[in-house]
């Protein structure tokens, strides 16, 4: 239609069937407001919230609000919490079996770190537990189910793909550019880190980990920050893909400023959830040690 309006001056072109029957008309703003619908952002960004999914462009915005950016960094340093003191049981229940100190070794490794490498070695497998239970925590919560659905309907808006359940649920559970890929990278830095490798293979590893850290990345998000969504989790990435969408529509060449689109990226809020929780848990800490006698 587009092709043919270009070659006459007609304001309406004819839509016939098969038979050639007419079926009705089609004018030159019909055809602009298709092509402009058929318009996607070529990369769109997204977070799994507590309150659902939450999908922006950088400059254009859908799905959860910020106080659900707020629960994610909220919800994450509580897991990290759960996972360090599910660390600290497992070390007591091995002291209380061996007869070994790990758990006071571990507690104190950031005093003892530099003047013993069994500290070291303490602190580097707790913070391999706290990886490991965090990430099977993650597994557990409804968050993994958002995040998948949030893969899902990125991957949809990307390739140019209609939004419906159907065709969202075929696209792929894990994305390249997942924020779990970075974190894949940093344990494979301080793996070697603690690891303390010869000065050769330590540059050996370090470009294995330049290979590998998005395939690892990926994996971890097969297996544990990702899973297939319930329908009101693929529904809840659905309506934040249009809202999205929506927004995109009314304004495609919007360009905000930089703060305005550093603070759609949804960071600042889950920083800011992560970060307030993380001080009420220190502060309740130090309130057991000084106050709570057991």
């Amino acid at each position: 239609a587009a092709q043919l309006f270009a070659t006459v001056e007609l304001p309406v072109l004819p839509v016939v069937d098969e038979q050639g029957r007419l079926r009705g008309l089609i004018s030159r703003a019909d055809v602009a407001s298709a092509l402009c619908h058929a318009l996607r952002p070529s990369r769109v960004a997204g977070m799994s919230t507590p309150l659902g999914v939450y999908l922006t462009s950088g400059a254009h915005r859908g799905g959860a609000n910020d106080f659900g950016l707020f629960l994610t960094g909220a919800a994450m340093a509580i897991l990290l919490f759960i996972a360090q003191f599910m660390v600290k049981i497992a070390f007591h229940i091995v002291d209380i079996t061996t007869g070994l100190n790990l758990l006071s070794l571990y507690q104190d490794a950031g005093e003892l770190m530099l003047q013993s490498d069994l500290a070291m070695s303490v602190s580097a497998l707790g913070m391999l537990l706290q990886v490991i239970f965090f990430f099977a925590l993650m597994r557990m919560l409804p968050l993994a189910g958002y995040h998948g659905a949030e893969h899902k309907v990125v991957h949809a808006i990307e390739r140019g793909e209609m939004l419906t359940a159907e065709r969202v649920l075929s696209m792929p559970r894990v994305h390249p550019r997942c924020g779990t890929n970075i974190v894949a990278m940093i344990l494979l830095f301080l793996t070697i880190y603690f690891g303390r490798p010869s000065m050769w293979l330590t540059i050996i590893l370090v470009g294995v980990v330049v290979l590998t850290w998005r395939r690892l990345g990926m994996l971890l998000q097969a297996l544990f920050t990702t899973k297939n969504p319930t329908p009101k989790q693929l529904e809840s990435a659905l309506r934040a893909g249009r809202e999205l969408l929506a927004h995109y529509h009314e304004r495609p060449n919007y360009r905000p400023p930089f703060v305005v689109a550093l603070w759609n990226m949804g960071f600042i809020q889950a920083f800011a959830g992560f970060g307030t929780m993380h001080f009420l848990g220190v502060v309740c800490s130090w309130i057991i040690d000084h106050f709570i006698v057991v």
